[in-house]
């Protein structure tokens, strides 16, 4: 199928994203040009071609903002820019991308750094009442809310500016992955070369490329829904107690006019006195539920805050690893390939190349044709194979993910789906369709969006297995390829070298350039072998500590002693003071005794609560202060070891700098030569003149 025809399609769907909203995943895409009858794989190739259709079109906006990488990270087109102008031979384009992603990614870091700090402080709140809601007691369950949803917000700007970071981090890598195939392209052009003069004599070993994929991340959507969760939970409860004490309130209220006209008959004096004695105790009553509940919300409240302290450390800690990685990559690995691709080529190219045309035969040379298609095609595999890889690991994470929802969501749903109204038969139908409806309203308005979420997820499970199937297959179907590819490269190599004919003489004016081509050879296999260390792999784990038995034993002992002590007091004379306040009032024998006394002990057992409550907040408090203390020891130990990293990368990008100021400053091959090798950390290729000798003997085999 003609090229046209795809940007065709591609465009189609663009403006079709366009004009009603949507956008699409580079996998809905492939789907999408299945339907229309174009063949098409959720592959790198498939990226390549939108950038192409985006191009073609005159940069066209709308292909520009309808495609994204299948973890929605960034445009297809901004993804696939690096790879586009690299293939086109516009380093300077290339490079100037990356420069651009790198200080992003470290504005990202910037500002993650700074959300994560402030993710505990909270603004102070306006007082949320006035006296009635003082006296109904309903204030401080509001403060709770506003305290909680003010936290929220606060974690929300840190777990979302710490996805930004990841996703900036992992640009980078992507960027650095790009720039190292056209360094391992460029080398594999020369190394071929060699083994052409020189035959057996020169064996080219793979480079042994570091997989990206290995690196880990935090999983931030998990941690973020966990203590969603938990937020809504308590916002849900409060909401309830404050319209319940509110209502409480009201009712308690409106017993006072009933309490005098019971009251009535003793008197006005004594009716006056038996209204107050039960009003003051029922609104005793009334005030010691409001504060058992408001210590309850409070203690819900010190658990959601230290959840989201524990959450806090992690990415905090976890950023000091995307920082590593991005500074390796930033200071390092990325200035390397862009020198070694901007400056070998002046030293590799000239002699080499002049030499190597002049053996060529016609014979050799649709060999050699071949042969570079064979190269370009790998390069190609292996674009492809990192793209799937980096797939992989993405429906991988989306599937624990998923699978970790339905887990914590199951128990919910089965009981939603139980209490689903039955539809009547057809027997029943006339008269039971009316209130069927009305309970399947009551049913969907309660339940409906947890049930429809819930359901879409295991549909969502099933895709995201079908893709990693997909992209497992593609990729087996890749290296299987590349391996066939590699080995009918091996016979074209033989078969080259058999039929060429040079010279000694020719053979001798390459080797007077052999050694410090060796050396650069080796110096740029240093650079595409780059790899990152192995505690940049793994995210940083931060336990949770465990105070059960680490809270102050005594401390506790005796407040627990208090509060049993005051509860035993309260419960054994509570109902007397009550008896002795009446009978010094009169009221002994008036109907209104009965109701102090009922109201005096629902009052104790109130005040009994209120007081075990109180307890708990006490225990939370100092776990909470215990835990942070812990937290801030465990980042000191961990900002400690990341600056000694830091410290490191720092100390080698000085060394990295001096060298590149000496290869940007070189006035001759030779000294351009020696600060290429310099700046990979390497050393010139031992090589002697009975190396030389031996080789042309064919009794040597050089290794690149």
């Amino acid at each position: 199928m003609g090229q046209m025809k795809i940007y065709e399609a591609i465009r189609k769907v663009a403006l079709s994203c366009a004009k009603s909203g949507d956008v699409q995943t580079r996998a809905d895409l492939a789907y999408e040009l299945k339907d229309m009858g174009i063949a098409s794989e959720d592959d790198a190739r498939l990226s390549e071609m939108v950038y192409r259709a985006y191009l073609h079109y005159n940069r066209d906006n709308d292909i520009l903002k309808s495609f994204v990488t299948n973890d929605g990270a960034s445009s297809i087109v901004d993804q696939y820019e690096v790879n586009a102008h690299l293939d086109d031979d516009n380093l300077q384009e290339a490079l100037s991308v990356i420069e651009k992603d790198l200080t992003l990614a470290k504005d990202n870091l910037q500002v993650a750094e700074r959300d994560t700090e402030s993710v505990l402080r909270l603004e102070l709140l306006k007082a949320a009442g006035g006296v009635l809601k003082e006296l109904e007691g309903t204030q401080q369950l509001t403060q709770i809310r506003e305290k909680s949803a003010a936290l929220m917000q606060n974690y929300g700007k840190m777990i979302d500016s710490y996805q930004s970071a990841e996703k900036q981090v992992k640009i980078d890598i992507k960027d650095f992955v790009d720039l190292r195939g056209a360094v391992s392209f460029m080398l594999q052009k020369y190394a071929v070369a060699l083994v052409d003069v020189f035959g057996e004599s020169i064996k080219v070993i793979d480079p042994n490329l570091f997989d990206f994929s290995k690196v880990k991340w935090l999983d931030v959507k998990n941690m973020q829904s966990q203590t969603e969760l938990k937020f809504n939970q308590l916002d849900q409860e409060c909401t309830l107690l404050v319209g319940e004490v509110a209502e409480h309130f009201s009712q308690t209220m409106n017993q006072i006019p009933l309490w005098m006209k019971s009251s009535k008959a003793l008197g006005a004096k004594s009716g006056l006195y038996g209204t107050l004695v039960v009003g003051v105790i029922s609104y005793l009553n009334h005030w010691l539920a409001t504060q058992e509940k408001s210590m309850r919300m409070e203690t819900e409240y010190a658990k959601l805050k230290n959840s989201i302290l524990k959450d806090r450390v992690q990415v905090k800690s976890d950023m000091m690893r995307l920082t590593s990685i991005h500074k390796t990559l930033n200071d390092l690995y990325i200035p390397k390939a862009e020198a070694f691709l901007r400056l070998s080529e002046q030293v590799l190219s000239d002699d080499l190349n002049n030499l190597i045309e002049s053996l060529y035969s016609n014979e050799t040379a649709q060999l050699k044709q071949e042969r570079d298609a064979i190269l370009t095609r790998l390069k190609e595999l292996e674009r492809s194979i990192n793209d799937h890889n980096e797939n992989l690991t993405l429906y991988d994470g989306q599937l624990k993910d998923l699978n970790g929802l339905l887990d914590s969501q199951k128990e919910y749903y089965q009981a939603a789906v139980s209490q689903k109204p039955e539809e009547p038969n057809i027997l029943t139908k006339v008269f039971l369709q009316e209130k069927y409806n009305k309970k399947l309203h009551e049913w969907v308005v309660k339940n409906g969006s947890l049930v429809t979420a819930y359901e879409d997820m295991v549909v969502d499970v099933e895709l995201a297995k079908e893709s990693l199937a997909t992209h497992k297959s593609q990729i087996e179907a890749d290296k299987k390829e590349y391996d066939s590819l590699r080995r009918k490269l091996a016979d074209l190599n033989t078969k080259i070298a058999s039929k060429l004919t040079a010279s000694p003489q020719q053979k001798l004016e390459v080797l007077k350039n052999l050694k410090g081509l060796l050396s650069l050879l080796h110096a740029g296999k240093s650079v595409v072998e780059s790899k990152l260390d192995e505690s940049m792999l793994e995210v940083v784990q931060v336990a949770e500590p465990n105070f059960d038995n680490e809270l102050p034993a005594e401390l506790v002992s005796k407040y627990q002693g208090f509060c049993d002590g005051v509860v035993s007091e309260v419960r054994a004379s509570g109902v007397d003071v009550a008896s002795n306040v009446l009978r010094e009032l009169g009221l002994e024998g008036a109907d209104v005794a009965q109701q102090v006394s009922e109201t005096s002990q629902m009052a104790m057992d109130k005040l009994a609560n209120l007081l075990q409550n109180a307890s708990y907040l006490q225990s939370e408090q100092m776990r909470s202060q215990l835990t942070e203390d812990v937290y801030r020891r465990e980042l000191e130990r961990l900002q400690e070891e990341f600056k000694k990293s830091l410290s490191n990368i720092s100390n080698q990008s000085d060394a990295l700098l001096k060298a590149l100021g000496k290869a940007n400053t070189a006035t001759n091959k030779e000294d351009l030569r020696k600060a290429l090798i310099e700046l990979s950390g390497g050393k010139e290729y031992q090589f002697t003149e009975s190396d030389f000798d031996a080789m042309l003997r064919g009794e040597k085999t050089i290794e690149i």
